[in-house]
């Protein structure tokens, strides 16, 4: 035997077989020296034979032990107690120690024996119980047998248990448990057997047991009982404090008990007549109990009113009680309780069986006669039962101030009772206490009982008295009224703060008053202020000899000075941050002890007797000898006992409140109501309007609609009419249905000429009433619901009402009729409605709406009847309005709570059956809120549930689809209720990346593991679509662009396949290094991956592009119809913009291409770039810089760990490339090491660049360059393609001079980028897009630039300007070009005649018959008519796609009808385009200058403009001019408006005989000059204006432009 077998021994051991131990006369009553344990042979003894025995087993237990059921540390062997105080309790047998002990940091204490045989019981070593007996279980009703199974701790005598002669108590099956096992009530991680050790509660019984076996998982804090987790619960169980049965209700995930309002698991019991869902433990909760907490009883509800209680804090913890959920209330103190609050302790409540014992606490008031009341119910005159005397109630403090409350010895402060024969004083409060009390803070069941006139020492604070008291009769304690008083349950006011202070009976921290450290205290909830129950209670002011003043309780020294930090009475120094008395008189300071003494709530004057062995023959009266201090007769010691006197006076709050109201006067017309018009209005009757001519067919000038009498009308007979509901509208409209902003009468929308009815629907684009947050409505709108409101409906009296239209149709057809109530915005034929002719579309029982109502679903607040101007999703269908504001909502503001009026009334359909679903659903009306099963999400009142399936759901969820086919994947999509976590590499969803919760219900894919939340992947109808037949998913096997696999390789991985876009076959290969300056045919990328090529010719295909399908349906695709994978055209990219002839996929429903870099770089999914360590994922809504390109984006891929944005053209750039500009590889760089600020400047164009964005690099030679300018023009456009869209006869070839440019046999100039090529001919085409400047527009810059909107940097949507594949769309016949190669004589398809080019010879008085302008430089002509074309309108296409028109069809140019431009809202009849799906048309003019053709400049600024989406308020324009090589915008802001550009310079106007000019500022500073000649109003000189030099004519821009126009158009009809 080793030195370390002599654990904790000096002298050497000896090992003793059976007949030594025997033979050794201690040997046979010997104990083992580390277990206690009688010792058995083989065992060791000392060899000196000092008494020393150890046990065998003891001897061999290692000093350190891993133990497979506490696997966070170790448990390490030690001699001594592990704690300060002698002794420990073992974790497994909960028996005491003293001595030898596995003991573990985290507070884990074990016998020896107890943690070897539980080791051995974890490695399934059971030898040492194989000889042990095994006794039966008993069967008895009740079991005698108290003694508890070491491992689950139930009765022994239950199941079969080893004898206990072995000296533990365990049953067979106990030690038979297995190690690990996967529990349905978590998924996430399988059960290992262990110590609860952490003391946590069981999932499924939800109780705590501290000792014994539980299966947990430590990394989710997650417990089950050993006993919870083989029996099947019971299916029903019926209890006596229910009326109704409970059944087995299974939950998948974790749900909230609505008995005691906490998080339940798996085991759940339902109640169906009640809809409730509890633990099986709340099943028996008590409805009634008495509980220590408070003196009335205690109620359970199953739910609360808000309103019906002041507070719903708890009275125990003083955190929120949910009212949605069970608690116990007290309805007469309006005082609530958490559940596991009030029974957290069984001594601290009582079951109530019969609810008439209340009314026995009446017997025990203190007061027992009433002998007068005054008019508030309070006692004036009262007999209390501690005093002979009649007591009468006063206010008058100031008269009794010196006087002190019998009751708790301070002094008299508030109301008070007296008796006017003794001295005698009571506070009201302590009057009014009741004779017997249950105190929380007292243990005893007994209640205590107040006394008085004995003295005492109390239990709480520790003083001594001979004031009232509350004595336990059992342990004979007793309690003062001051710690009664202070730890009554409630908020407490304390003078030394200024917010209430809640008792935390289990807080520790430090007193803010005396510094000592407490369990139990007062603290604050809103700031840091902890205070002893001791010191809450301390008097306010008190009086003491070391001054003449009374000192003050101060809570804080404001004196800086260190040397005043002393006590004046001890004359020792002092905290300054504590609290003391002070006299700011005499400048006194003394400890609060000091000033108190060591009585101070003994009453001075009071007489005792005193019995027992200190007999007095006399009364002893209690007295403070202040300036001498006798002798005690009885110790002859001197009494330096110092009392004084205090006052206690609690802090009172008031609140105040302000009532604003503001008065209105109705009265005559105001000039307000002359709103927008000059003259005076005179009121019209029927007779003056009908003899008006204009009167009869007259529009009322703000609400646009016919006028009728009475009304008002110009006085100057100006054709304004006002009708008089509009006249007297408001300007300011507080409305009921919109409480939150007042609603302001305007004229003109804030964005456009026309704006939308929030009510109606409608639009309009006269007078409107407006709301801060954007709500626009008629007049008549808003004065139609303010009547509704008022429920003031005179004006439906004389309106008929119509019935409801009967359908023959099946119920789940929509009715005929498609008109919708504007109140609900249900079908208006469906209920009894007002009929139309009045103007709205309203139901009658829309109209006699409740304005306010209380709803089951949010008993928090009433629900107000409003307008849903918020757009909230009703908590009933979950259902979203369109547009906000639309129809009438019930709605909360503060709780952001709205319910339809639809889903208010009807009752909903008690049981729902539906194909998709095999059992039908019940209806589960829910008083708190629930998680759907089936699509995760919170639901409100309206519950289903499928009692065979265990699930509840929204009504909208059980019609989900079992299966549906989304763009998002490729693959069919399986909606189930719940996952397994471990079946999924992720659990995030593949659209929002955000995880799924696998407890509840997700559609996902198990082919390819992809996991979408419900809302995600059916949010957009247009997505997906719902399959009915699951064989369908066999169809996409066809579609494999691979259409034959010639051979495998070992890992499964095709090597040789054929490739429906290549004859010859392709091999698989990874050598990446040689084909290093290849790039793949596919992407047109640099081989950087695995891939195929091909033997015979130059043909390359990533392994990613020869796997993609033949067709594919993608999510950023709207068309229904799936893309179609081409190859071998020329075609623009709608994504990125960028030109290619690669492979592709074409949609032929809108005839637009996607290269296969945007498809691959959308594929959802993680995506991996080199210039980043994290995986990147597509967010659709994410709006912020893209960190390659610094341009800002509205989606990007972003990294969820950290701050890194890219957008999906930098994700798709090529990691290495070649350029002229170096004789190396250039290669992506993406950040710049060297600080060396002249280093940063591109090496191409010799321009600046941003050191923070990505650029081009040569580590060997330092070359740096843009993106953009190493790429080219068209990086993507695969030199040595043929192209065969050309009228040249022979093929061309795209070929790339690198390093000469020859010269372009069709317009003579440089071919500097990419060319077509001719290899028999030797022709030579310079290859330029459409949409490109000339040179003579590249503002100085050697490049082609080419203007775009910044919409394609946003939107990511490309302005389809013109295209090589539409030959059929051209504008002209060229017939004549002059050596410049302008067109100079051509054949207009809108004219009959040839027209010229022609020169503008001085100023031109006739307009372009296609924009209307006048005529400038340059224009056609016709010789035979006048007609005369701009060249810039000759020049547009009959077909275009415009990025300011949302249809996918393009627009046609048309002429010679009639027609209202949809951008401008002028009249003409010019040309215009038109769309043939909406019909809407768009003039010439905001053609020009939205479609941003080149050249596009103003008379005032001669820069280039062009026209952004992005418009501020105020207005502004900005200017984007992209350099296709740099992919740099550069941005000017200007301020010209959308009505202000297409203004002509010159215009002609029947007040002058000159021609007047577009003028931009006024320099005249006279202000009587600046009028208008037209309207004889005032002009502000600011905005532009037209004036004529010569006749000094001025007149307003809009309305000298209008007439200008109307005129020319007139002119045109003419001719």
């Amino acid at each position: 035997m080793e030195d370390s077998k002599n654990y904790g021994h000096h002298h050497p051991l000896v090992r003793l077989d059976e007949d030594q131990l025997i033979s050794n006369p201690s040997g046979v009553p010997a104990h083992c020296s580390r277990c206690g344990d009688k010792v058995s042979a083989p065992c060791f003894s000392c060899a000196e034979d000092c008494g020393f025995y150890l046990d065998k087993v003891c001897a061999d237990a290692p000093s350190e032990l891993n133990h497979p059921f506490h696997r966070h540390h170790p448990l390490v062997l030690r001699k001594d107690s592990p704690y300060s105080f002698r002794g420990w309790v073992c974790e497994f047998c909960d028996k005491r120690g003293e001595e030898f002990v596995y003991h573990c940091c985290g507070g884990l204490n074990l016998h020896l024996k107890c943690a070897l045989l539980t080791f051995n019981i974890a490695e399934h070593n059971l030898k040492e119980l194989e000889h042990l007996a095994l006794q039966p279980p008993l069967i008895s009703n009740e079991i005698e047998d108290v003694r508890k199974c070491f491992g689950c701790w139930e009765p022994l005598a239950n199941y079969t248990y080893f004898s206990p002669d072995c000296g533990f108590n365990l049953h067979k099956k106990c030690a038979e448990l297995p190690l690990k096992l996967n529990h349905m009530c978590h998924r996430e991680h399988p059960l290992l057997l262990q110590f609860n050790s952490k003391r946590l509660s069981c999932k499924i019984c939800q109780e705590t047991q501290g000792r014994g076996f539980v299966y947990g998982c430590s990394p989710c804090k997650f417990a089950v009982h050993i006993q919870c987790v083989s029996p099947s619960p019971p299916p029903f169980i019926e209890d006596k404090s229910h009326p109704h049965p409970f059944t087995l209700f299974w939950r998948r995930v974790p749900f909230i008990c609505d008995a005691c309002g906490t998080e339940g698991h798996r085991v759940a019991y339902k109640c169906g007549t009640c809809s409730i869902i509890v633990h099986k433990k709340c099943i028996s909760l008590p409805p009634v109990i008495k509980s220590k907490w408070h003196d009335h009883h205690l109620f359970h509800p199953y739910f609360l009113y808000k309103e019906d209680f002041v507070s719903l804090d708890c009275l125990i913890c003083h955190d929120e009680v949910n009212a949605k959920y069970g608690s116990y209330s007290c309805s007469k103190c309006n005082v609530v309780f958490h559940v596991n609050c009030a029974m957290k302790h069984k001594g601290s409540y009582s079951i109530v069986e019969n609810e008439d014992e209340e009314s026995l606490e009446i017997s025990v008031s203190a007061i027992t006669d009433v002998l007068e009341q005054n008019d508030v119910g309070e006692a004036t005159i009262i007999q209390h039962f501690k005093h002979i005397h009649r007591l009468i109630l006063s206010d008058r403090v100031s008269e009794y101030g010196n006087k002190c409350c019998d009751g708790c010895l301070l002094r008299i402060s508030t109301l008070f009772y007296y008796c006017l024969q003794c001295d005698f004083f009571l506070h009201k409060i302590c009057a009014e206490l009741p004779k017997v009390k249950h105190v929380w803070h007292h243990r005893c069941q007994k209640p205590l009982v107040l006394t008085s006139g004995k003295a005492f020492q109390c239990a709480l604070c520790g003083h001594w008295s001979y004031a009232f008291s509350y004595e336990c009769e059992e342990r004979g304690i007793h309690t003062c009224l001051r710690c009664i008083i202070a730890l009554t349950p409630g908020a407490q006011t304390c003078v030394g703060h200024k917010h209430s202070l809640l008792f935390y009976h289990d807080y520790r921290g430090q007193c803010i008053a005396c510094g000592a450290n407490r369990r139990g205290m007062f603290r604050c909830k809103e700031c840091n202020f902890s205070l002893d129950h001791n010191c809450f209670s301390l008097p306010i002011t008190i009086e003491n000899k070391c001054d003449e003043h009374p000192l003050s309780l101060t809570y804080y020294d404001n004196n800086n000075y260190p040397e005043s930090y002393y006590c004046d009475i001890c004359e020792e120094g002092r905290d300054s941050s504590r609290w003391y008395y002070h006299c700011a008189t005499c400048d006194t300071s003394a400890h609060v002890g000091c000033a108190l003494g060591m009585f101070p709530f003994l009453k001075l004057g009071h007489v005792i007797e005193v019995g027992g062995e200190h007999i007095h023959e006399h009364p002893i009266a209690i007295v403070k000898k202040i300036y001498y201090y006798p002798d005690c007769n009885d110790c002859d010691r001197v009494n330096r006992g110092v009392v004084g006197y205090y006052t206690w006076k609690p802090s009172l709050l008031f609140g105040r409140t302000q009532c604003v109201v503001r008065d209105g006067e109705e009265g005559e017309m105001e000039d307000s109501n002359n709103y927008g018009h000059h003259h005076s209005l005179v009121r019209l009757d029927e007779d003056q309007l009908n003899s008006n001519p204009s009167g009869v067919s007259a529009e009322c000038s703000r609400c646009g609609e016919k006028v009728s009498a009475p009304c008002f009308g110009c006085a100057e007979d100006c054709g304004f009419y006002l009708d008089e509901v509009c006249a007297e509208a408001p300007l300011e409209l507080n409305h009921p249905f919109h409480p939150h902003h007042p609603l302001l009468l305007n004229q003109n929308p804030n964005y456009s000429s026309k704006y939308i009815c929030d009510f109606c629907d409608k639009e309009g684009d006269k007078f409107f009433y407006h709301c801060s947050c954007d709500l626009a409505f008629h007049i008549r709108c808003v004065l139609f619901t303010f009547d509704i409101a008022e429920s003031d409906l005179k004006k439906l009296e004389h309106v008929a009402l119509e019935p409801p239209m009967i359908s023959s149709k099946k119920d789940d057809e929509q009715l005929e009729d498609d008109r919708k109530c504007f109140g609900c915005w249900e079908p208006l034929a469906k209920y009894t409605y007002f009929s139309p002719d009045c103007g709205f579309n309203l139901h009658k029982k829309c109209a006699d709406l409740s304005p306010e109502i209380k709803h089951m679903d949010h008993r928090e607040h009433p629900l107000v009847l409003q307008f849903n101007s918020e757009q909230l999703s009703c908590k009933i269908c979950h259902e979203t309005a369109q547009r906000r504001g639309t129809g009438f909502v019930y709605s909360c503001s503060r709780c952001k709570f709205a319910i339809h009026i639809e889903c208010v009334a009807p009752s909903p359909i008690p049981v729902i059956e539906d194909k998709r679903h095999q059992h039908p659903f019940t209806l589960f009306w829910r008083q708190a809120p629930f998680i759907c099963d089936a699509c995760g999400t919170e639901g409100g009142r309206i519950a289903y549930t499928c009692d065979t399936c265990s699930i509840i759901v929204h009504k909208k969820c059980i019609s989900l689809p079992r299966i549906i086919k989304s763009k998002w994947h490729d693959h069919c999509l399986f909606h189930t209720y719940f996952l397994y976590e471990e079946d999924f590499k992720t659990s995030d969803c593949i659209i929002c990346h955000e995880e799924v919760n696998t407890g509840h219900g997700s559609y996902s894919c198990s082919k390819c593991n992809a996991i979408f939340h419900v809302n995600c992947v059916t949010g957009d109808k247009d997505l997906y679509f719902i399959v009915e037949n699951e064989e369908v998913e066999s169809l996409d096997i066809s579609v494999n662009s691979i259409t034959n696999v010639l051979e495998w390789n070992d890992a499964g991985e095709a090597i040789v396949i054929q490739h429906f876009k290549h004859n010859h076959h392709l091999m698989l290969s990874d050598r990446v290094s040689e084909y290093e300056n290849k790039c793949c045919d596919g992407c047109v990328l640099p081989i950087s991956t695995s891939f195929y090529y091909c033997l015979q010719c130059d043909f390359f295909l990533h392994k990613v592009c020869a796997e993609l399908s033949k067709v594919k349906h993608v999510w950023y695709d709207r068309c229904q119809k799936p893309l179609v994978l081409t190859s071998g055209e020329v075609f623009r990219c709608v994504y990125c913009g960028h030109w290619s002839n690669a492979f592709a996929y074409f949609c032929e429903e809108c005839g637009y291409y996607r290269c296969l870099r945007c498809v691959i770089a959308f594929t959802p999914g993680g995506r991996t770039c080199l210039a980043h360590e994290h995986t990147l994922f597509y967010y659709t809504g994410f709006k912020r810089h893209c960190n390659a390109c610094g341009v800002y984006r509205n989606a990007l891929l972003c990294c969820k760990e950290c701050n890194f944005d890219l957008d999906h053209v930098c994700f798709s750039l090529p990691i290495t490339v070649e350029n002229k500009c170096d004789e190396h590889l250039l290669s992506l760089t993406h950040h710049e090491n060297n600080s060396y600020s002249e280093s940063h400047y591109c090496d191409i164009c010799e321009e600046g660049r941003d050191p923070k964005l990505w650029f081009y690099h040569c580590a060997k030679c330092g070359t740096s360059a843009h993106v953009y300018c190493v790429l080219g023009q068209h990086p993507f456009l695969k030199p040595g393609s043929v192209y065969e869209e050309n009228d040249h006869p022979h093929p061309l070839t795209f070929v790339k001079k690198s390093y000469y440019y020859p010269d372009c046999d069709d317009c003579g100039k440089r071919c500097e980028d990419l060319a077509l090529e001719c290899t028999e001919s030797g022709y030579m085409q310079g290859y330029r897009e459409e949409g490109e400047m000339e040179d003579s527009q590249n503002y100085g810059h050697q490049h082609p630039l080419l203007l775009i909107s910044s919409l394609l940097l946003v939107k990511i949507r490309v302005i389809r300007i013109h295209s090589l594949r539409f030959k059929d769309e051209h504008r002209s016949f060229v017939l004549e070009r002059n050596d410049a190669g302008e067109a100079t004589k051509i054949k207009h398809f809108k004219h009959d005649h040839n027209l010229m080019l022609s020169p503008l010879v001085g100023e031109h008085e006739k307009s372009c018959d296609g924009c209307m302008l006048p005529i400038s430089d340059p224009f056609f002509s016709c010789s035979q008519c006048d007609f005369l074309l701009h060249k810039v309108c000759a020049d547009l296409p009959r077909k275009k796609h415009v990025w300011h028109h949302d249809c996918l069809q393009p627009l046609i140019l048309i002429s010679d009808k009639a027609f209202k431009c949809e951008e401008c809202w002028h009249v003409s009849n010019a040309f215009a385009y038109v769309c043939c799906g909406c019909e809407e048309k768009i003039c010439l003019q905001s053609n020009v200058w939205l479609l941003l053709l080149p050249g596009l400049k103003h008379v005032r600024n001669m820069n280039t403009l062009s026209f952004s989406t992005h418009i501020a308020k105020g207005n502004a324009m900005l200017v984007v001019i992209l350099h296709r090589e740099h992919f740099v915008a550069r941005i000017v802001i200007l301020q010209y408006t959308a009505d202000v550009y297409p203004l002509p310079s010159t215009a002609r106007h029947k007040f002058d005989e000159h021609l007047i000019s577009l003028t931009y500022h006024d320099d005249n500073s006279y202000s009587e000059s600046h009028y208008c000649d037209i309207c004889e109003e005032s002009r502000d000189p600011n905005p532009w204006f037209y004036r004529c030099e010569t006749c000094n004519f001025c007149s307003c821009r809009l309305r000298s432009w209008t007439i200008s126009f109307y005129e020319t158009r007139e002119h045109l009809q003419r001719k």
